[in-house]
């Protein structure tokens, strides 16, 4: 669905060509359609840069970071995210910046338990699971989109591309296994590994 989102977006360079993409055995994940209304579609279309960090459900640990400026997008590894590291391999002196990322930061050592929490009495499936610093933080960048109006369709659209519930309790029961990730949730758009 991102990639049906990103192909409203004034881009040509960088996504896979559509050509390619309908040959590939991709997940049918991989291939769901984005239905926008016109309204969300000019919305996103008015985009014209657009940065920061994603996480996509085909991976457990990688962190991503997303770059798009006219009419170029990139996704870059970044690494891990924190939550995947033991602490003692954080930097002592980012602990306190690296919490405070995280959506539940004083339970983070939980972070590699599986939503069942171990707790018998809690069997709902709403049961809170703490994802540690993964994140969607995009900035998005564009000629009238300080209009409230606006941001509500941006968001609304970016909101179609999540996981709804029967994915995200997928990805949760298959979380530890990245082959397992891949085949239910891969992803057309190739992430460039970054080194330095």
């Amino acid at each position: 669905r991102i990639l049906a989102f990103l192909r409203h977006l004034p881009v040509v360079r960088g996504l896979p060509d559509e050509k390619m993409e309908e040959a590939e055995d991709l997940p049918k994940s991989s291939k769901s359609v984005l239905n926008l209304s016109p309204d969300q579609i000019s919305a996103v279309s008015s985009v014209l840069r657009s940065k920061g960090f994603t996480w996509f459900a085909d991976s457990d640990i990688a962190a991503l970071y997303w770059s798009h400026a006219s009419t170029s997008f990139e996704l870059q590894c970044l690494g891990r995210w924190w939550a995947t590291l033991e602490r003692q391999r954080w930097p002592p002196e980012a602990v306190p910046t690296i919490l405070a990322d995280f959506d539940d930061p004083e339970n983070y050592e939980n972070e590699n338990q599986t939503n069942s929490n171990n707790n018998e009495e809690d069997d709902d499936d709403t049961a809170f699971f703490s994802v540690g610093d993964r994140r969607q933080e995009i900035v998005l960048i564009g000629p009238g989109l300080q209009k409230r109006e606006v941001q509500q369709l941006l968001e609304e659209s970016l909101e179609l591309c999540l996981l709804d519930d029967d994915e995200w309790n997928t990805y949760l029961s298959k979380r530890s296994t990245a082959s397992e990730l891949k085949a239910i949730f891969g992803s057309p758009i190739t992430a460039r590994m970054v080194t330095y």
